[in-house]
């Protein structure tokens, strides 16, 4: 019932998506995935309360340091949306001590993405176009396109969009 969570979510049916997942973690309390799903539902709700209460579950269930480290990423955007981007600066340096990879396999796109929004919301140009960097490296070095896609490069490609705007710079 998580992959099937999955495919409602993907599909846009959140509803489905998170009764799905409920019943997933009602077949076996120990899985960890469906707590990320349910909180990105509440994020989508704006029920950031709910949000955190999914994310400590899956924090309790998920001790390896990438779990944690994308646990910590997605409160760092629930920060970033209540405005507060030195908040969520704070929670991604944790995240990133925790977990910081340039593989495609496990890598760290989503921090520093995120990490770059936050410098954009900051008005720090500087530090969101390092972030950007490290973003454009990983595509580079992985030949990320239309034909070879990671979310890597929706990353990549959205932080550059945002640092346009905020240079006034039109594409």
């Amino acid at each position: 019932f998580d992959s099937l969570g999955d495919g409602y979510f993907y599909l846009g049916d959140y509803t489905q998506a998170e009764n799905s997942k409920i019943y997933a973690v009602s077949l076996d309390a120990t899985m960890d995935w469906p707590y990320l799903t349910l909180a990105d539902i509440a994020i989508l709700r704006a029920d950031y309360g709910e949000a955190e209460k999914c994310l400590n579950a899956y924090r309790k269930l998920a001790a390896y340091p990438k779990a944690q480290a994308d646990a910590l990423a997605k409160r760092a955007f629930i920060r970033l949306l209540e405005d507060e981007p030195d908040a969520a600066l704070a929670l991604l340096a944790d995240a990133l001590r925790l977990h910081d990879s340039a593989s495609i396999h496990d890598h760290s796109a989503q921090s520093r993405w995120l990490a770059g929004l936050c410098h954009v919301a900051r008005g720090d140009l500087a530090a969101a176009r390092r972030e950007l960097g490290w973003l454009q490296a990983l595509c580079g070095a992985y030949r990320l396109g239309e034909d070879n896609f990671d979310p890597a490069l929706k990353f990549s490609l959205h932080l550059e969009a945002r640092l346009a705007e905020a240079e006034r710079r039109p594409k």
